[in-house]
Formats: C-alpha cells, sequence, structure tokens
C-alpha cells in the first residue's frame, strides 16, 4: 500500500503539472502500460513518468471539430465515452489504474454497483485508502476532487492517519452503547440518542436560546396566571424550579444526526420527528481536528471555527473516534 501511495503522489504531481498549463493539459489515457518506473528499490517505487501523450488534448481545443472518442476501455470515466472530458477526468483513470495494482484485476472485470468500481474484497489496503480510491472513481464528475491539491491533501492524511499511543482504541462498538454507526452509500450516519452527547457550538448556542426564550415564555405565562388566580409567590418559584428538569428530559427524548458524505457535513436534531434546532450542514473539507478531551471522555471535531461535540463513556468515544478517524483520514490528537 505505501509504495502504490507513493507512485499515486508522484503521478498527482505530474497532473497537477499539466493541469496547471494554460490552456490545461488533460492526458485522457493513464492506464498501467502508461506509466514508468524508473529507480526502484525495495523500499521505494521508484520516479514515475507518464508517457504517451498521442490523447492529450486541451480545454481550448474542444469547441468545434469532429467529437473523437479516445481512451482506454475500463480506464475511461462514464463522461469519456461522450467525448467530454474534463482535468477530473484523468484523477478517474488515474484511480482505475492504481485500483488495478491493488487488485491485480482489470477494471472492465470488477463488478459495478450504479458505475462505481467495486474492489474492496480484492484488495488489501486500509479503509481511508479505499475510499480515497472511491473518490477518485466517482461515476460523477461533481463527486469526485476539484482539484489535484484536493486529492493530494486526502492522500496525505490517510498516510498521517495515526493514533497517539496512550489513547486506546475499541474496534467494536460497546455493547451497551446505543450510538448507531451506518456506512452506506459513501456516506457515514452517526445517530445519538441524546443531543447532550453532540452539539456544534453554533447549534448549540440556538438550542441555549431557545430553552431560555421557552423559560421565559413559561415563567410569564406562570405569573399572570398566578396572578389570575392569586396563587402564591412560593408556587411561582417551585414551578420555575421544575421547568428546567423538565425541558432536560423533554430533550433526553432527541435524537441527533450526523451525516458524512464526500463533499459535505449535515447535522440536524429532531424530538418526536420534528426538526427542534435549525439543521446544520459544511463542507467536508473544513473538517481538520479530531480532538480527545476530559480523559478520553469527550471528542471534538473542528469544521473551521464550529466544533461538533461527542460526549459518552471512554470506550463509546475511542470507538467513535477511530470510526471517524478512519472515515476522514484525520490523526487523533489529545488535549
Amino acid at each position: 500500500e505505501l509504495e502504490v501511495k507513493q507512485l499515486a503522489k508522484e503521478l498527482l504531481e505530474i497532473l497537477g503539472y499539466l493541469h496547471d498549463r494554460q490552456p490545461p493539459v488533460i492526458h485522457r489515457d493513464i492506464k498501467p502500460s502508461n506509466v514508468l518506473l524508473t529507480n526502484r528499490s525495495g523500499n521505494s517505487a521508484g520516479q514515475a513518468y507518464l508517457v504517451d501523450f498521442g490523447s492529450v488534448q486541451t480545454l481550448a481545443a474542444r469547441d468545434g471539430g469532429t467529437m473523437t472518442i479516445v481512451g482506454t476501455y475500463g480506464y475511461m470515466p462514464p463522461e469519456q465515452f461522450g467525448g467530454r472530458t474534463t482535468p477530473a477526468s484523468d484523477l478517474y483513470s488515474l484511480g482505475a489504474t492504481l485500483i488495478y495494482l491493488v487488485t491485480g484485476q482489470h477494471p472492465a472485470d470488477l463488478p459495478q454497483d450504479d458505475l462505481r468500481l467495486q474492489f474492496e474484497h480484492l484488495a488489501n489496503i486500509s479503509p481511508g485508502f479505499t475510499r480515497w480510491l472511491k473518490w477518485l472513481t466517482e461515476p460523477s464528475v461533481s463527486k469526485r476532487p476539484d482539484s489535484i491539491q484536493a486529492a493530494l491533501l486526502k492522500l496525505e492524511r490517510s498516510q498521517d492517519c495515526t493514533i497517539a499511543p496512550e489513547i486506546s482504541v475499541v474496534k467494536i462498538k460497546p455493547s451497551y452503547s446505543k450510538i448507531s454507526i451506518v456506512e452506506e452509500a459513501g456516506a457515514l450516519e452517526i445517530t445519538l440518542p441524546s443531543p447532550r452527547l453532540m452539539l456544534n457550538k453554533s447549534v448549540g448556542h440556538i438550542l441555549r436560546v431557545r430553552s431560555i426564550a421557552s423559560a421565559v415564555c413559561v415563567t410569564v405565562c406562570i405569573y399572570y396566571l398566578s396572578s389570575l388566580l392569586i396563587l402564591p409567590l412560593p408556587f411561582l418559584v417551585f414551578a420555575n424550579l421544575l421547568l428546567i428538569p423538565a425541558i432536560r428530559t423533554l430533550l433526553s427524548f432527541a435524537i441527533a444526526k450526523v451525516v458524512i458524505t464526500e463533499q459535505m457535513v449535515f447535522f440536524s436534531c429532531k424530538l418526536f420527528g420534528l426538526n427542534y434546532a435549525r439543521p446544520f450542514s459544511v463542507k467536508r473539507r473544513y473538517l481538520w481536528k479530531l480532538t480527545l478531551l476530559d480523559l478520553g471522555k469527550h471528542l471534538r471535531l473542528w469544521a473551521g471555527t464550529e466544533t461538533f461535540e461527542f460526549f459518552g463513556t471512554r470506550e463509546e468515544i475511542a470507538w467513535l473516534a477511530q470510526e471517524l478517524s478512519n472515515w476522514l483520514e484525520l490523526p487523533i490528537e489529545r488535549d
């Protein structure tokens, strides 16, 4: 896997040079036979060279003329069959080439699901690198990396995704945990039984404001009710003391959910099926740090200047941290 990642980085740098030309240069026929390696050693994949530029096209040359479909079946992205290519088309071909290297099978011979190559069962590679290859080979152009730099950054993060030695990692879900993690259709969905287990600063502010507003409204109602019914002041004080526990009990039935896709992160809180906090979303590329706090009982995920806060037992948080670290290719840090 390490050698394949080294090769991927070198080829990405070559593509970065080509795509940065004015106009951008698109290779259109990246495949194993067009990649040459020199100076190989036991610890290095060697120096990579991309050859056969007979199919090269510049973006400026696409308008007008006769449409010619070039490329190699299995390594061509879907849009290339229609004669339309972008820099992201080269990323697809690169991903298919790397998949061939980790599986030993031609991409055209691999099973597909909605045009997505199914190769995980044949490749002995890390989950992070698997997701990275799936990202490059997304059938839809809009779901692939939007630049060479984005692909390189995610690749480097997957290489640096390590866990501090002092952190105990739980690879399976604790039997008592009510936290649910589901991975399907290229997304990771985390469901928690209560919003007290997870809090985003901006959403948390909304929750606090709404709770305070609710408390004020109820207090005013009780005040006027007590005035109308000529209720004693101690009753008013006692009613207010019961208000906060009542709100907490009500919120304990709420469900918080985080959905992480290849492009976005979505947050929602529902109480009896209804949103009681404004849904929140942020672009996935803004996720940059994963930190354990409070002796391992608190996990903080940074999204720009905002944070997602997860609370639970040490075993739950260690398990959740490992899942997020694998999915996001972020190292787990400790404050």
